[in-house]
């Protein structure tokens, strides 16, 4: 075990920094660039990550807009 652990903890992890006053062009850009060689991001992820900076959450937005919608609050 103290072998994982050792061998865990000397482990790199890439990390990418951006202050909050990088444009959320540069933000989406960064972010679409590194995700490039997983898997392809949706659309909403796009948006939600362009949004995250500003603290605002798509999706309850959206489930409220479609509940209003309907009628249903």
């Amino acid at each position: 075990m103290s072998e994982i652990i050792q061998t865990v903890s000397h482990y790199q992890i890439p990390v990418i920094t951006l202050d909050k006053e990088t444009p959320k062009e540069a933000v989406c850009q960064v972010f679409e660039n590194v995700n490039q060689g997983g898997v392809s991001l949706t659309v909403f992820e796009l948006v939600t990550a362009v949004f995250a900076m500003d603290d605002f959450e798509p999706r309850p937005d959206w489930e409220n807009r479609k509940y209003k919608k309907m009628g249903v609050c």
